[in-house]
């Protein structure tokens, strides 16, 4: 299996509801015959819940993940929940808990997918984002008060990065205000 995938946003569907506890246990009900974890969800990927990711640790069954972290909204039900493929040894908050995280880590919440359009929009390349793929984005401030933008390619990819089958482009993350669109 690859470390990455090439898809910065993949829809469950159907997504019915979900509730989420306090615990690390994420759990969809629904109609469906198969739950939407089956196949779609590997561990190391990253759960998009309610526009905000969360790295899967295990991937329990059909219908039942554990996550890296505990869920932040205890018993929250959505219908939004899609996965992306981003590297698979970021964790949601990097390598340390949310207090301890520095801003040079890169987490599931600061890597971003781009694709090809993306990469050639001039708003992008102003911030340093010009390579499809999966790209560690930040922002600091330095002594002198200065914001400055940062962006690594993690993973430069072809591109085909993003796309179906059939050549265009797949839904993309939620990321306008940082990564813009064409």
């Amino acid at each position: 299996m690859s470390q990455w995938g090439k898809f910065d946003r993949i829809q469950l569907v159907p997504a019915g509801s979900a509730n989420a506890n306090s615990t690390v246990v994420f759990t969809v009900t629904g109609s469906a015959t198969v739950g939407p974890f089956a196949g779609n969800v590997r561990a190391g990927d990253a759960l998009t819940i309610d526009n905000v990711d969360y790295r899967v640790a295990v991937v329990n069954s059909a219908n039942t993940l554990t996550l890296d972290v505990p869920f932040t909204a205890a018993n929250t039900t959505t219908a939004n929940l899609a996965v992306q493929q981003s590297p698979k040894d970021l964790l949601t908050y990097g390598w340390g808990t949310a207090e301890t995280a520095t801003g040079n880590t890169a987490t599931k919440r600061n890597v971003f997918g781009v694709d090809s359009l993306e990469a050639s929009l001039a708003n992008n390349r102003v911030n340093g984002v010009n390579t499809p793929g999966w790209v560690l984005y930040q922002t600091y401030t330095t002594s002198q008060g200065a914001v400055r933008r940062k962006a690594e390619p993690l993973v430069a990819m072809s591109k085909n990065f993003n796309r179906d089958s059939a050549g265009n482009l797949s839904t993309d993350a939620n990321d306008d205000g940082i990564i813009f669109d064409a």
